[in-house]
């Protein structure tokens, strides 16, 4: 089947356009991991990712965020991954997390959980899967000692995020996230491909939050 898949629909790097890959390997040694993090906030440059200031905090549920790379380099990667359902391509964003979680091995105890942001079940059955599930995924296999858990879900079809602006965003998301039966949690690592306000990472994390989870560490390929 694969076989034939490659025949009639051939992979195309989405930078350069050479046929065989969805990315080709010279096109993939160009995208920068960042050489540091940022205030979720104020996008001050730190080591870990961590608010600089109470004030910076007040509005966020999550505790630090950690993003592999800048959207603009990923951007084509994204859609193709999202809207055109080339669920190959993990492999390629397993090795994006992969560079840039081994410089946070400090956030990682016994105790971690990985939990991926959802999608609602409309857009499931249009995709055939959730994309942040399959980071997820790849986080257990690049940290051992974590488990997967897959327990938030959306009440009812937001529609798209991508296409509102900040406030229309919040109101959107507000309330739409339910959790289901899961086991005491402590330490979180909350898995999704891409953030722009942090209002879906910031909802999950208030339901979170208010189930007994201690510290939740939000963790992104990319920042739009």
């Amino acid at each position: 089947m694969n076989f034939l898949l490659d025949i009639f629909f051939p992979k195309v790097c989405v930078k350069c356009g050479q046929q065989g890959l969805n990315i080709c390997d010279e096109c993939f040694r160009k995208i920068k991991i960042r050489k540091f993090q940022q205030c979720p906030h104020c996008r001050k440059q730190n080591a870990d990712g961590k608010f600089c200031s109470d004030y910076c905090k007040k509005d966020y549920m999550f505790d630090q965020l950690i993003v592999c790379t800048d959207y603009r380099q990923i951007k084509s990667l994204i859609i193709k991954f999202k809207y055109k359902f080339t669920k190959d391509l993990i492999s390629i964003f397993h090795n994006l997390l992969k560079v840039e979680l081994k410089k946070c091995t400090k956030i990682i105890t016994a105790d971690t959980f990985v939990i991926p942001a959802p999608i609602h079940k409309t857009n499931y059955k249009k995709r055939g899967f959730n994309q942040a599930l399959l980071l997820a995924k790849a986080i257990t296999q690049i940290i051992p000692n974590t488990k997967l858990i897959d327990c938030l879900s959306e009440k009812e079809s937001r529609g798209q995020q991508a296409k509102l602006d900040r406030s229309h965003r919040l109101k959107n998301i507000k309330n739409s996230i339910e959790i289901r039966p899961h086991p005491p949690l402590k330490n979180i690592l909350l898995i999704d491909d891409i953030v722009t306000t942090g209002s879906t990472l910031n909802e999950c994390s208030r339901v979170l939050k208010n189930t007994g989870a201690k510290h939740i560490t939000a963790i992104v390929l990319a920042r739009n």
